[in-house]
Order: C-alpha cells, then sequence, then structure tokens
C-alpha cells in the first residue's frame, strides 16, 4: 500500500501505473473537478474528507467518522428567535477565526470585496490590531472586486495589496499553474494568483472566506435547482419522450440545452438537477470524451445518498459535499501549499457547520446571508448593497481575445463542440495535465 497526499508523488514513486481513470476523468467532464474517493490516475483512490483508513495484517478497514448532516423534516420548528440565531453564530464564528488566528507569524486574509471574506475582516479585527489583506483586479468592470476589497480594507484599517491581473499576465502565470495542479480542475487559478502575491509579500499563513456561499445560500443554486425539481416533476409523464427527441436532435442542441436534456434521462432528483446546473459537459457528452481519451467507459457510480427534505438544505448539502469539497477547497489547499502558503477556513470549521445546519434554511438563509452579516455586526451599509459578484476572472475575455492557451489537437467527437470558453478551459486544462503526467 502507498499512501501520499497528492497523487503526482506517487506517479513519481514509479509504483503506479501512468494511465487514466474513467471514472475520474468522467466526473472532472462532467463537474470540472474530479470528485472523491476517485483520481485522474487508474488505481489510486482519495481518501474521502472525514473518513480514515486503518490498514492491518493485509485487511483494510474505512470508515467515516464525520459528516456535515441536516435535520429531518419536522425535527425542529422552522420559526424561532432570529436574534438568538445571530447571537450564536457571532459566538461560534468568533470562536472559529480566534482559533484560526493561532499562528507563531502573522495571520493574512484573502479579501474578494463580498460578504464572506470582510464578515471574516471585520471578526478578525476585533482580535487582532493588524492584518494583512491581499486581492485580485481584473480588467472587466462587471466582474472586478479590487476597489470594494480595497474600500474595506481601509474601512476596517487593513494593510492591503492588490494584484493586477489582465490578459498578458494570466497567460506569464498559467505555465506555473499548470505545473501547480496535482489534478486537472477548472477553478484555482484566481486562488493560484493571489497566493503567489501573497506569498511574494512574505506572507505565511492567510485566512480565507470560502463556504459561506454554501452555508447561507449565496449562490443562485438555491434558486434555480429547486425551479428544475419542480419542471422535473412536472413534465415526468413526457419524460421518455423528450429524451428521446433531444437524443435525435443532439448535434443542433446548445450545451445548456443538452445538460437540460440530462433531466429527463432518470427519474426526478435534486441530484440529477444540481448536476445538470453545475455541469461542463452533458452525461453522453462526458462519455463520448471519456472513451476518446481512456479508451474505456467510466464504472457505474451506486445511486447517490439521500438528501434533507427542505429543498435549500438539500442545495446546501450538494454544494457543500461536491463542489466546496471536490473543487474549492481541493484548489485552495494546492494552489496555497504550490506558493508556500498555510490557507485556514474558519467558515467550514467542523463546528461552524454543526452550529449552522442546526438552524432551519428558512432562517440560516434569511435575506441576502443576513445571518452572517447580522453576527459580523459592523459590515459598512455601503457593502451590504452591493451585488454578488464573486472572485472571478473574466475567462471568456480572455479567451475570445486569444490570450490564453488554447485547446492542442485533442480528437473530440464532430458533434460535441468546445464552446463556450468553460469547454474549451475544461479541456486545455485536461490536456496540459495529461502531457505532462501521462505522457
Amino acid at each position: 500500500m502507498l499512501f501520499a497526499s497528492e497523487v503526482r508523488a506517487l506517479l513519481a514513486s514509479g509504483c503506479v501505473g501512468r494511465v487514466l481513470s474513467p471514472q475520474g476523468v468522467y466526473g472532472y467532464l462532467r463537474a470540472g473537478a474530479v470528485p472523491e474517493p476517485h483520481t485522474f490516475v487508474s488505481g489510486v483512490h482519495m481518501l474521502e474528507a472525514g473518513s480514515c483508513l486503518e490498514w492491518h495484517n493485509g485487511r483494510v478497514l474505512h470508515e467515516h467518522y464525520w459528516q456535515p448532516s441536516w435535520p429531518a423534516s419536522g425535527d425542529h420548528a422552522r420559526d424561532g428567535d432570529t436574534s438568538e440565531d445571530t447571537a450564536n453564530i457571532r459566538e461560534t464564528l468568533r470562536d472559529a477565526i480566534r482559533a484560526h488566528l493561532i499562528s507563531d507569524v502573522p495571520v493574512g486574509l484573502f479579501l474578494s470585496g463580498g460578504l464572506d471574506s470582510t464578515s471574516i475582516l471585520s471578526l478578525a479585527r476585533e482580535q487582532m490590531d493588524a492584518v494583512n489583506t491581499f486581492s485580485v483586479s481584473v480588467d472587466d468592470q462587471g466582474l472586478d472586486e479590487g476597489a470594494l476589497a480595497e474600500r474595506a480594507a481601509r474601512h476596517f484599517g487593513a494593510s492591503h495589496t492588490t494584484l493586477k491581473l489582465n490578459g498578458e499576465v494570466a497567460r506569464e502565470t498559467l505555465p506555473a499553474f499548470f505545473a501547480a495542479l496535482d489534478q486537472p480542475s477548472v477553478d484555482g487559478f484566481n486562488t493560484f494568483c493571489v497566493a503567489q502575491m501573497a506569498s511574494a509579500a512574505g506572507q505565511k499563513v492567510v485566512l480565507s472566506g470560502v463556504g459561506g456561499d454554501e452555508l447561507f445560500g449565496g449562490y443562485p443554486s438555491f434558486r434555480e435547482v429547486p425551479a428544475m425539481y419542480t419542471w422535473q416533476r412536472l413534465l415526468r409523464v413526457v419524460a421518455a419522450p423528450l429524451s428521446s427527441m433531444m437524443q435525435a436532435g443532439r448535434s443542433y442542441l446548445s450545451p445548456k440545452l443538452r445538460r437540460i436534456g440530462d433531466l429527463f434521462a432518470g427519474p426526478p432528483s435534486m441530484t440529477r438537477c444540481y448536476a445538470s446546473y453545475r455541469g461542463v459537459f452533458a452525461e453522453e457528452e462526458a462519455l463520448a470524451l471519456t472513451r476518446e481519451f481512456c479508451g474505456a467507459d467510466p464504472s457505474e457510480e451506486p445511486p447517490p445518498g439521500a438528501l434533507p427534505s427542505d429543498p435549500h438544505d438539500a442545495v446546501s448539502h450538494l454544494e457543500t459535499t461536491r463542489y466546496l469539497r471536490n473543487q474549492l477547497l481541493r484548489d485552495s489547499d494546492v494552489m496555497s501549499t504550490a506558493s508556500g502558503l498555510e490557507l485556514r477556513t474558519p467558515l467550514v470549521d467542523h463546528w461552524v457547520l454543526s452550529r449552522l445546519t442546526a438552524i432551519p434554511a428558512t432562517r440560516r438563509m434569511r435575506g441576502h446571508k443576513s445571518l452572517l452579516t447580522d453576527a459580523a455586526n459592523s459590515l459598512p451599509s455601503w457593502l451590504l448593497q452591493q451585488p454578488k459578484r464573486g472572485f472571478t476572472l473574466p475567462f471568456a475575455k480572455w479567451m475570445d481575445n486569444g490570450l490564453l492557451t488554447q485547446t492542442g489537437p485533442i480528437n473530440t467527437p464532430a458533434w460535441i463542440g468546445l464552446s463556450p470558453w468553460y469547454r474549451r478551459w475544461t479541456v486545455t486544462v485536461f490536456d496540459h495535465w495529461r502531457q505532462q503526467h501521462i505522457g
């Protein structure tokens, strides 16, 4: 048995074959990240979050010791004292941030200009005299939060550094980003850039606001996925003929319509709706590409586990155990480590998770993250009025202008297009990783 913190270390040992895993490739093409317990390498598996593995005399015992949980319907009242919720979460967040600030070197913060990281800054400043903050500013007014981050830093008296990132800088940075990837991911470039800047400034430990959207309902998925599920159930009587019709006309359908077609390829399911919403390639597209790249089909997955009965809790569970776990947290860890940083995530501390998920979704997700902003207590009014942008880079603009590396000579079925940009980017990242690690 071999184990390591990275897939690359196992490949470097020479004891693991450089063979692509159909299951890992398929999962990546579907969602933009390799879903645990799979990896991109056949015969190599990830130890799932919240679990442990024991090997003794040739026997392997694998068990889960902790998982985030949401109460079943009726376990607690939907109505309650929101002021009590706020007080409890404020104290929980203060305790978590206090614990995450323990260090023998100064602790900094990745500051996006949004509510999550600014709430952490607000609570952190209650407990420390000075803090260094870091953000990225991009050449796209609709996505840029650089000015907001700088204003928030000034408001709380933080020492702030901004990285000005445009297409040319991104192109120069890409080789180092590709070299840092342990496994392909469509995300992580933003974290890599800000981590490199923080490391160059001498920072060793940073906090991140990752996890707030998943727990406080900050994504559009909390609105869109339940709506998709409603339509999926209403149209279930025509699901079979509708699926057949879309299958026959697949070459004429947009990528989005192909993913919507996945809704009718099986019984109504919030999990299926979520996969369609978050997907990169539709099921049939990902299967065809996996066959092209691996020469084999992925094995059939076991059915997904039960979801919380409340639709918003169900989306929170899916976002937390899939997008957050498989992509955001993994990318944050890999990219910060590659930059010589220790990254800490107080919003997904297990004590915070346990306290938050005990609150009904109707109270936890009230308003625009009102529970979080009320708990932070001292956020300026101008910040609360800002629309959500996210820590997002203008890849569409950069790729359309030819500033980023395009896909190489990859054979793909003619009916599978690589537009819009995120499909080209997904295959670009895959191809760079394959050339570097598989050959």
